[in-house]
């Protein structure tokens, strides 16, 4: 059961491949066949075996003979790890299947936001639908108490940084109240408001936590005043050094 898990976190981790790729290039992820992006000649089929074409063909395209960039294999290899992580994490296999999945896009929207400062609404709302079925396949619907429901998690997290962050703007920005203000960053309330709504107030505190602390030694090492700090993949680090933490204790 682990061997499958394993293959189909590659499996998984080369979409994610194509989703960032392509979604940089604002380009289809369905279609055209998938192409170097140094000689843009169409890759055979035996070319895209996850992990195992990169390393059959030494890291080079097969017809070019470029380099390929190591950001492939490592997205491949961390799905495979991301799905037996699951395995280990959870025992129902539909619970597995969809929590795996909803790191794996974790993943792809932090490249996005990364790479674009930006990140792409259908797979937002993609995660939401797939982290309310898993949380439905754990605790069904809470009625009786709907403080402890995941809509209402959400909702407290979202209604949170909302607030917080229209908080530090207007501080930030106090001399110039009369000037129209950065936009908030949605991508980030949707996703700090879904890790409420996953993990719960005390783990999405936690995670929070350490997203900000992560990211506050970043921007000082950085130490640039007009750069834009993407605050997804640190956040996407919160929630597996909490998933370590918890894997342990």
């Amino acid at each position: 059961m682990i061997f499958f898990f394993l293959l189909l976190g590659l499996c998984v981790g080369s979409f994610v491949n194509v989703l960032i790729l392509r979604t940089i290039c604002k380009e289809s992820i369905i279609s055209p066949r998938s192409k170097c992006p140094k000689c843009h000649k169409t890759l055979n089929f035996y070319h895209l075996f996850p992990l195992f074409s990169f390393v059959f063909l030494k890291g080079k395209c097969a017809f070019c003979k470029e380099k390929i960039s190591l950001i492939y294999p490592f997205n491949e290899l961390i799905c495979a790890c991301l799905f037996v992580f699951a395995f280990y994490l959870i025992e129902d296999i539909f619970q597995i299947l969809i929590f795996a999945c909803m790191l794996a896009i974790f993943l792809a929207l932090s490249w996005m936001d990364y790479y674009l400062k930006a990140v792409s609404d259908l797979w937002l709302w993609i995660l939401f639908v797939l982290a309310f079925c898993f949380d439905f396949l754990q605790n069904g619907f809470n009625l009786e108490n709907f403080q402890d429901s995941f809509l209402f998690r959400v909702c407290f997290g979202a209604g949170m940084i909302f607030l917080l962050k229209s908080a530090i703007n207007f501080i930030k920005n106090f001399k110039k109240r009369d000037e129209i203000l950065e936009s908030l960053g949605e991508g980030d309330v949707i996703i700090i408001a879904l890790i409420f709504g996953i993990f719960g107030y005390e783990k999405g505190f936690l995670i929070l936590f350490i997203a900000c602390f992560l990211s506050l030694l970043m921007f000082i090492k950085i130490a640039k005043k007009d750069y834009q700090m993407p605050m997804i993949p640190f956040l996407f680090c919160g929630i597996l050094i909490n998933l370590s933490i918890e894997s342990i204790v």
